[in-house]
């Protein structure tokens, strides 16, 4: 969808601004690569938000100005919430333990009351111990906030792959475990390390790098 509005719109000449994009684990098909290097070439401002996917495309696109290609943080950690409401430290294991958990999906669990905003979102992580979580942007709130979190990244779909490393790449955390080969040993392995171990850690570095993506990508806007 995105890439035929993006071709629909150069052809009525409008500006086609995209913003941290990912790709999927492989590409290989010569129909769409043919339309993404149209729409990278001709495109305001074209960005991605991991490495892999940057480079994948240098790989595949053959026909794609490097010049137009650019890498940014993940927009979303410009978000002034995950700034001011961070934890600084893992509490105290207590005698009962709160997990968060993030999945796909959850057919009839009711686990928690849903977050429709940012705000309600992050004083319900705040609450967890930690959190375990398939979901991309779980996992991204988790780790803004100092949060431990144990990513599994749901490898049904190729598109997950670039997405979930680039997330544990930025925040140094280990590899995200894999949906496909989930096994109960490896996952309590990881949530007794957690439980284990008090981390301090400081990402405000991270977020302000995201902040000035963002603050550089208005100006593309208002060109």
């Amino acid at each position: 969808i995105l890439l035929k509005l993006s071709i629909r719109a150069i052809a009525f000449e409008k500006k086609v601004i995209a913003l941290g994009l990912s790709a999927s684990e492989k590409l290989s098909n010569q129909e769409y690569i043919k339309k993404l290097e149209h729409v990278i070439n001709n495109s305001e401002y074209f960005s991605l938000r991991d490495k892999n996917s940057y480079e994948l495309i240098l790989r595949t696109c053959k026909d794609v100005d490097p010049n137009k290609l650019n890498l940014i943080q993940d927009l979303a950690l410009a978000n002034e919430a995950f700034k001011t409401d961070r934890v600084k430290k893992i509490q105290e294991t207590k005698d009962i333990i709160k997990i968060g958990i993030i999945w796909i999906c959850l057919g009839e669990i009711d686990v928690t009351k849903f977050a429709n905003n940012i705000n309600e979102l992050i004083e319900i992580l705040k609450e967890q111990n930690f959190v375990i979580a398939l979901r991309y942007h779980g996992i991204l709130a988790s780790y803004a906030l100092n949060i431990p979190c144990i990513s599994i990244c749901y490898d049904v779909h190729r598109h997950y792959k670039n997405k979930i490393s680039y997330l544990n790449d930025i925040f140094d955390k280990e590899d995200a475990l894999s949906y496909s080969d989930l096994s109960y040993e490896e996952l309590y392995k990881r949530i007794d390390a957690i439980l284990n171990r008090n981390i301090e850690e400081d990402n405000v570095k991270i977020l302000d790098e995201a902040q000035e993506d963002l603050d550089n990508a208005i100006k593309k806007l208002k060109l």
